[in-house]
């Protein structure tokens, strides 16, 4: 692993990756800066401090401070796709540069854009809530006093569903989540939401715990679904090593042993 991450650390520092947050703070998936510095951070190494003001700077500059709902809504000549940042991916920015940098027009952003039953969907043709994009911004919102009422909201729209679960008929949502993965960026799995939980003090649900897939991994970035519907053009040796069990599990097991 060391000399995986030493190849990240080296490569955050290089010019290159200065001309990649120049050019698009975000893309490609899932090898530009934004990628290492998640995998960095998920694998427990600190992420240089300058690489994040950099990022947090691009992404204030880069994107409309709008989540548009209806592609009329866009300015002329803007891109969902390269233009809008979704609710999961600024908060997982924001959460690793935590301390560090900041963008300015976030909590704004998340405030304004949580929806009616408490949550956040970063599909812009969806009015109801997603888990997978309710759970990073809550993340980034613990201990924000200004962000109290927004993010009670939206942990109460996760404990109706006891973190896994359709509201209406009781079903497991997605299987997949029932097995922890490394590294996750975006994907969710039960066991970050028992860790969300835990982050806030609030006790978890009984069927959450009973339901979590111990000792075991998968590697939800490199799977057939992400690469064929999320825009994933390439891996990078560190992405590669996490999805190892022998290197993603022990951390995995290290943040079920702190619940």
């Amino acid at each position: 692993m060391l000399g995986v991450v030493a190849q990240s650390l080296a490569y955050l520092r290089s010019d290159a990756a200065r001309a990649s947050i120049a050019r698009d703070p975000y893309w490609p998936k899932w090898d530009s800066p934004w990628w290492h510095v998640l995998a960095l951070r998920e694998a427990g190494y600190a992420v240089p401090p300058e690489i994040l003001v950099e990022l947090c700077a691009a992404t204030e500059r880069h994107y409309l401070t709008i989540f548009p709902r209806h592609p009329e809504v866009l300015p002329p000549g803007k891109s969902s796709r390269t233009d809008v940042m979704c609710f999961c991916a600024l908060a997982s920015l924001l959460r690793a540069a935590e301390g560090t940098a900041t963008v300015g027009w976030a909590l704004e952003f998340f405030a304004k854009y949580q929806l009616p039953d408490g949550g956040w969907n970063c599909d812009e043709h969806s009015h109801v809530s997603s888990i997978v994009s309710t759970v990073p911004v809550l993340e980034y919102l613990c201990g924000k006093p200004s962000m109290k009422f927004v993010a009670e909201r939206g942990l109460k729209y996760l404990l109706e569903r006891k973190l896994f679960l359709g509201k209406r008929t009781g079903a497991v949502l997605d299987e997949a989540w029932l097995t922890p993965s490394m590294p996750r960026f975006y994907e969710y799995d039960l066991l970050r939401g028992l860790t969300l939980l835990k982050q806030y003090g609030v006790p978890p649900p009984p069927e959450a715990l009973s339901a979590l897939k111990r000792g075991r991994s998968r590697c939800w970035p490199l799977s057939e679904a992400a690469r064929t519907g999320n825009g994933v053009e390439s891996s990078f040796p560190l992405l590669d090593a996490l999805a190892l069990p022998e290197n993603g599990r022990p951390i995995l097991d290290r943040e079920l042993a702190a619940l």
